[in-house]
């Protein structure tokens, strides 16, 4: 056991698998436990029985490869992203309005009611109505209905990654215009405007100011200057 536990420190074991080797074949050593005796247990077969053979591991221990030992056990999750997958928005704190209490509530008695009309009463019993929507899913819709992030599938897919979208996405959109409709464009006003072409008005003509004359500094008369009667 001790040999099993500081394998990794001592030269002469250096492997977790020699002193379980070890014990098992009654002190042997290892180059004689290498040997196998399945060649003795079916005499019919060159290779000796199956059953009976030393299979080599894929992996030995933690010492010999333990990367490849981790991701054996637990393998390396790889998410592929969609083409045109965009990130999701980025929400500010806000403090919760009843429309918000509203929406929740409203999700909450929907997905419970999806749940039982897929799973039934014991579906629900057993894996609760988040089978359906989870927790977190549900409340980051509405935290996005309350920014006005989700006006569309598309929309909520982005937002949200939920796998359900396909199915019951225009049932979920449904619920949240029932409680943030979506906004109105800006009314605009209609001006009739008259053509200047077909007009029967006469247009305005604007008289331009008459030019000032010039005035004498001597005699105070106009038409001519002082310096003109001096020429």
């Amino acid at each position: 056991m001790d040999d099993l536990i500081n394998a990794d420190t001592r030269k002469d074991v250096n492997c977790r698998r020699k002193p379980i080797t070890i014990y098992f074949s009654g002190g042997k050593n290892a180059e004689q436990t290498s040997v196998s005796d399945h060649l003795l247990c079916d005499t019919t077969r060159e290779h000796g029985c199956s059953r009976c053979a030393i299979k080599t591991p894929r992996l030995c221990c933690d010492l010999h490869g333990a990367k490849a030992l981790i991701d054996a056990l637990h393998p390396p999750t790889t998410v592929e992203r969609l083409p045109g997958d965009s990130k999701r928005s980025r929400l500010k704190t806000y403090t919760t309005a009843p429309a918000d209490m509203e929406l929740k509530e409203s999700l909450h008695q929907w997905r419970t009611a999806k749940t039982i009309e897929k799973y039934g009463h014991g579906g629900l019993a057993d894996f609760g109505p988040g089978v359906v929507i989870p927790d977190a899913m549900l409340a980051r819709i509405v935290d996005c209905a309350h920014h006005g992030k989700i006006e569309s599938t598309e929309d909520l897919v982005r937002e949200t990654k939920w796998a359900g979208v396909e199915v019951y996405g225009d049932e979920v959109l449904q619920l949240i215009r029932q409680v943030h409709p979506p906004a109105r464009p800006p009314a605009f006003t209609t001006v009739e405007l008259r053509d200047s072409r077909t007009s029967d008005s006469t247009p305005e003509v604007t008289a331009l100011a008459p030019k000032a004359q010039r005035k004498c500094g001597a005699c105070r008369q106009t038409g001519h200057t002082r310096k003109s009667l001096s020429l």
